[in-house]
């Protein structure tokens, strides 16, 4: 079974190059996770997913860094699709609200209330949708992919395109925040 650790991986410079390792990671935690199996049981599948976790920094909410947060949701989101697979079943089987969850998204929602004046919780579920877009997208749609779905290369620029889209979000948030001139 792989190993997925940082130190496997080479250690590029600039942000880009870093976007590039860490997609570069995901895929082989990805990879390593395929490769247990469906019969394998909790035990070894929980051993990956641990021994993955390690590979990216924390998904750090800022609402200041709304596309590096997407960006490092994304990454995550790749590492252990289980966690988005959970979550979709969740809310088809449940789909009232717990406390936890709400407890969950609470602070973002907070935080972005004092960051903009658009509705906070449409802003983060804007984000989240763009996150999870290609996840979500028809596997119909995603086949058509000039280099493949799952692709390194591919989710690179899903994730450049992604985080830009976050972006400009921010940029229009903050266009929108600030006092009009007299």
């Amino acid at each position: 079974m792989a190993v997925c650790h940082p130190s496997r991986l080479p250690t590029p410079t600039g942000s880009r190059a870093m976007a590039s390792s860490t997609v570069a990671a995901s895929i082989a935690c990805a990879a390593a996770l395929s490769r247990v199996g469906a019969g394998a049981g909790a035990v070894r599948v929980a051993s990956v997913v641990m021994r993955c976790r390690g590979v990216l920094p924390r998904r750090r909410f800022t609402p200041a860094d709304l596309p590096g947060y997407a960006g490092r949701l994304f990454d995550y989101l790749l590492i252990d699709p289980a966690v988005l697979r959970l979550s979709t079943w969740a809310n088809l089987e449940r789909p009232e609200a717990t406390s936890g969850e709400i407890g969950a998204y609470r602070p973002k929602v907070e935080a972005l209330r004092e960051h903009a004046d658009a509705d906070a919780a449409d802003v983060l579920a804007l984000v989240l949708g763009l996150v999870t877009a290609w996840a979500d997208a028809s596997p119909s749609l995603r086949t058509l992919a000039a280099d493949g779905p799952e692709s390194p290369q591919r989710l690179e620029r899903h994730r450049t395109a992604m985080t830009a889209a976050v972006a400009a979000v921010s940029r229009e948030l903050e266009r929108s925040a600030a006092p009009e001139p007299p």
